[in-house]
């Protein structure tokens, strides 16, 4: 039959895809492939229901289906509208079974990745409730949901909830599978990343050596989730200054992964070995890996890819910290484009490009230039309503300067009026008494020698290299 025909061509265009991690990341390629995979799906489905009927279980397995591959073309929308069909399906014919809580839970993962988090979490409850009435209070499958209750918590910043849950995920794998399984490795990994979060790295690294030492017995040095071992616990030493100690597991990382052909994670390792060359201010090496984890982006992803501007940024970062600014500015200008193409001119991560171009247009004295750029960054946070931060505060007194430079007082003060306020508004006056009274005599005496000497440098005006 011919809906047999098209299932087996999707599975033909699917194989090596499995449940890849970053819809995003996919390269053109494979992005291309995906599309045919769903029209097939979407075809499938019309021949199944003109078939069989509407409301049939083999229309929601087809809709389950569907939802997966619209999931990996990063398209949350349409796949949690497949699988909200196909749960209706199954309840109405099945009732309680593993199918809808399978679906269930589908819908808990694809509202997370969409930052839907109270669906999420109504979602994850009703499938460990259905898990527990179906196979008991300790089965794997109520494992599964807790661990993904547990990442669904380290998302929201509910930490001590995350680890709750990662702990009786912990408990009921070591017991049903013993101390040496992946899945024990699994959950110990996604505890380390949650005390990474809260910043308790000595803690955090206990995990992940007990996740790395189970990874190395079940699989042996080179593989996946040992590179991806390595590599978090080199940039949590680099995170506690050890940074001798964290390039030893990085190169660890990118030799494994480099082995085993994981080009793109090898680009990431590439670059965090980057980051630590350039805080060892051994500037030359870091270039030397921000080039080649660009070089392999490109050959990956194409020109015109986010991952592509970060390492572009980098790049940019670097050769201004070795006054090589004509080359920094090409690469900053280079990854505004990219950002602009991918996504559009009002986003945040769009102004952080246009922030880092202003403040180096303004160091450099060019401040018609800065002032662009660095308005443009106002606008984009002002349209996106975007949380006040410090960054913000210090673009605002940045602008005020070049105007009172310039000789336009009232645009200067209004700019660092608008400033104070948010910089008192969001705590850091409280922190810094000290710039706060500097700031308000700014504002009634703004001297253009005495605001150089007292405002640049002490919020911060350093560029941003991004993660």
């Amino acid at each position: 039959p011919r809906v047999t025909v098209l299932e087996a061509s999707t599975a033909f265009f699917l194989q090596g895809y499995g449940d890849h991690p970053d819809p995003h990341s996919f390269p053109a390629r494979r992005s291309s492939d995906l599309r045919k995979a769903c029209k097939m799906y979407e075809e499938c489905l019309k021949l199944r229901k003109s078939a069989v009927g509407s409301d049939h279980l083999k229309v929601a397995s087809t809709l389950y289906d569907m939802a997966l591959m619209f999931h990996k073309r990063g398209k949350p929308t349409r796949a949690l509208a497949c699988l909200e069909e196909s749960r209706r399906i199954r309840i109405d014919r099945l009732g309680s079974s593993v199918p809808v809580a399978e679906t269930l839970q589908q819908l808990g993962n694809i509202s997370k990745f969409a930052a839907q988090y109270g669906a999420a979490i109504n979602f994850y409850e009703g499938a460990l409730a259905m898990r527990k009435e179906l196979h008991g209070e300790s089965h794997e499958s109520v494992a599964d949901v807790l661990q993904e209750m547990g990442d669904l918590m380290d998302d929201l910043g509910e930490y001590e909830t995350a680890m709750n849950k990662f702990g009786d995920c912990l408990y009921m794998r070591k017991r049903r599978l013993g101390e040496k399984h992946e899945d024990v490795a699994s959950v110990l990994y996604a505890m380390g990343f949650t005390l990474l979060n809260k910043e308790e790295y000595e803690r955090s690294m206990s995990f992940f050596e007990e996740a790395l030492t189970i990874r190395i017995d079940v699989f042996g040095v080179e593989h996946s989730l040992v590179g991806d071992t390595y590599n978090i616990m080199g940039f949590i030493e680099a995170k506690r200054e050890e940074l001798d100690k964290a390039l030893v597991f990085l190169m660890k990382a990118y030799q494994i992964r480099g082995n085993i052909g994981e080009t793109l994670k090898a680009s990431d390792t590439l670059k965090n070995i980057g980051n630590v060359h350039r805080e060892q201010c051994n500037l030359k090496e870091a270039v030397d890996c921000y080039e080649d984890s660009l070089r392999m982006r490109r050959s990956e992803l194409g020109d015109k890819h986010d991952k592509v501007a970060d390492a572009l940024i980098s790049l940019g970062t670097v050769r201004y910290d070795m006054s090589l600014h004509d080359s920094a500015m090409a690469n900053y200008k280079e990854a505004l484009e990219i950002r602009r193409d991918v996504y559009g001119d009002f986003d945040d991560r769009v102004a952080s490009v246009q922030q880092n171009i202003g403040i180096m247009q303004f160091r450099a004295g060019n401040l018609t230039e800065a002032k662009h750029h660095l308005d443009e960054f106002v606008k984009i946070r002002r349209v996106n309503k975007t949380k006040e931060s410090a960054d913000y505060v210090n673009i605002l007194f940045m602008i005020g300067n070049i105007n009172r430079i310039n000789g336009y007082d009232t645009q200067a003060k209004a700019a660092w009026s608008e400033a104070l306020e948010i910089f008192k508004h969001i705590g850091l006056a409280k922190e810094n008494p000290e710039l706060a009274r500097t700031l308000d005599n700014l504002l009634e005496s703004p001297d253009p020698a005495e605001k150089q000497n007292t405002v640049i440098g002490k919020i911060s005006v350093n560029l941003l290299g991004e993660k």
